[in-house]
Parts: structure tokens; sequence; C-alpha cells
């Protein structure tokens, strides 16, 4: 198979070639969208400097968004908003070709780049696995290591009546007794205004959240939802006090949850929990939703909510023909060992 690619080094040279296959139309999912992207340069990285490659065959595409560290190194152009960081594919790209694309971009890269770390890297539908494959295929040294979990629950063709079912019996109750004692106006928005985002804003700043990394990438993100009709922006109000806030996205069916938050003072009300069940009930019965995500962190209060886990990993990968890379491996042989060393210790 004749595989063609290229490196880029700035998003409107890709923006110009590829528009629509990168589009929020054409990319299901929302971490690989040349928006997104395009968000987390302005707001998040400003000072990132894309490295993108670029490979091409038999009419099916692929891209790895990467963002130059160092003059050998990089890391994925992704940020801590990015839930799920993956190689970008064209539509319908058979899982063979998908493997020739990766091996082409990784050999390409082993030209302009020592190391480079991608995070978090889902593992269920089979991205890290791939990655790891492909990139051994073409020399490169690969070390994979758990980062986080991502929680999420498939309700495809179920009533929130059924989901609600499921849930833990002591989530159930605590809602029913916080709904009859302290009675809410809850309310979930497709678009924003300014007056709802100083409202979401205020509630953030009274919660236990801390400072936000990048309040403005979230502002534009909601804005361009807002634009689109997939924003879910959700309220909690108590004798008229805006006291809880979540942030969503709904499209392509699937749903993410992005940020939720209460004030500190009302933790007694359980706004969280009553605006979650509103929330989740939007999605699935007026959005009909397939899926729904809870980003990513092993919180307790995930599992009562969702049925899944998929584990995220952090891959690291050195070129061996690099002194950069070399050094890589070296020091994650090292970070391996001590970490080996300290569990048998414990055991």
């Amino acid at each position: 198979m004749w595989v063609k690619g290229e490196l880029f080094d700035d998003l409107q040279s890709v923006a110009a070639r590829f528009a629509d296959r990168l589009s929020d139309e054409a990319q299901p999912h929302l971490f690989n969208r040349l928006t997104w992207y395009e968000l987390t340069k302005t707001y998040a990285r400003p000072d990132a400097r894309p490295l993108i490659a670029y490979a091409h065959a038999q009419g099916h595409d692929a891209w790895l968004f990467l963002d130059r560290t160092a003059p050998k190194a990089a890391h994925g152009l992704g940020s801590w908003y990015t839930l799920a960081f993956r190689p970008v594919f064209s539509a319908d790209v058979p899982t063979n070709i998908r493997y020739a694309l990766l091996v082409a971009m990784a050999r390409r890269l082993r030209k302009t780049l020592g190391s480079f770390r991608l995070e978090p890297v889902p593992d269920a539908d089979g991205t890290r696995d791939m990655l790891v494959r492909a990139f051994r295929k073409a020399g490169w040294s690969v070390a994979s290591s758990p980062k986080t979990g991502n929680w999420f629950t498939i309700v495809e063709d179920i009533s929130f009546g059924e989901f609600w079912l499921r849930r833990p019996g002591q989530v159930r109750s605590t809602h029913d007794r916080r709904a009859k004692k302290f009675p809410m106006d809850l309310q979930v928005h497709s678009e924003v205004t300014s007056d709802l985002w100083a409202q979401y804003e205020s509630i953030f700043a009274d919660s236990w959240k801390g400072d936000e990394g990048a309040p403005e990438f979230l502002r534009a993100l909601a804005e361009h939802h807002s634009t689109m009709g997939s924003l879910r922006l959700g309220f909690a109000s108590f004798e008229g006090r805006p006291i809880a806030a979540q942030l969503w996205t709904v499209d392509h069916g699937h749903a993410i949850i992005h940020k939720l938050a209460y004030r500190e003072d009302s933790a007694q009300m359980s706004p969280g929990t009553l605006l979650s069940a509103a929330m989740f009930r939007h999605a699935i019965d007026t959005d009909k939703v397939q899926s729904i995500s809870y980003g990513t962190g092993d919180d307790g209060y995930k599992r009562d909510w969702m049925d899944q886990r998929d584990q995220l990993h952090t891959l690291e990968f050195f070129n061996p023909l690099s002194v950069t890379g070399l050094l890589g491996m070296a020091k994650s042989a090292a970070s391996c060992a001590f970490n080996a060393l300290k569990t048998r210790k414990k055991t």
C-alpha cells in the first residue's frame, strides 16, 4: 500500500486543506475536531507550536496533532480540558488502513522528533493498542502507563425512568428527600447569554473547584456549541438564587459532562444531585443520546451515575536513533524499576 504524507507546523494550513474532513459534522468525537484544536491553541495553549503529522492512502486520511515542547520533543496538542486524545481519521477508515496510516506517520515523525507524549489515551476503543503496535512497527520504543479512568454509560433505547432505577438506592433516596425539602428550579439551556455565563462563573467561584485554568476557553467552547445547538448549560436555583451549574455538550448521539459545581454553602441541599438528575433526564428523554461520559477521574460520585469504566493511559514514544529518545528511554526504564521496587516493598 502506497501511503503519502507530510508535516504541518500551523493549524491554518491544515484548515485550508482539510476543514471539511475535520469539521464538527464530519468528526463524531469532540476532541478530534479542528475547532477543538483551534480553541485549545487560542485559549488553553497559546504558546503551543503545532506539529501535525498527516498521512493519506486509498482515499483515507489521518492526522496526529502535536505541540513541540522542545526542538526534538513534543506533547499531544491538548490541555486539561481534553478528556480523550486520539489520532484523527477521516470517515469510515478500515482498521487495516488506519494501522498503515499510523505506521507511515510514525516513520515520518522519526525524522524530526526524539520523543513525545500523548495523554489521556483511551483503551476500550482500541486506540492505545493500535498506537503502540503502529509506532513499534515503525521503530519507536513505546512506554504505556495507566493515568486515570473515564466513567461512562450506554443509554441507547432506554428511558430516564429505566436509567434511574439502575442508580444506587442511596442516590435516589437522597434525591427524593432533598427535592421534597428544598424544591428547586431546574433549568437546562441550549444557548448561552452573558447573564447565564455570569451565573455560571459566580457558582464556580463559590465552589470547591478553585480557580479555573482557562475560563476564556470554556466561554468560547460554550458559545461555539450554543451556535451549533449542542450546548446544555444547566442550573439549579433555590428561592431565586442559582446554586449549582453544569456544562454539557450533546451531539452525534453522545453527551459529555465537562464541568459541574455547586456553592459550598448549599451542600446540605444536595443541589448537584438534583441538577444531575435533571440533566440526565434531558439528555436521555429529550436529546435521545446513546451514551453519556463523565470525563476523566475516578471520583466516587461518578460510579453512582455511570455503569462502565475505560482505562486512560499515558503513552511515551522514544526514537532510539535520537539522543533525546535514548535519554527518555533510560529515564523511563529507571522510573519503571523504581516503581516496581516500591511495589515489592509494600507487599
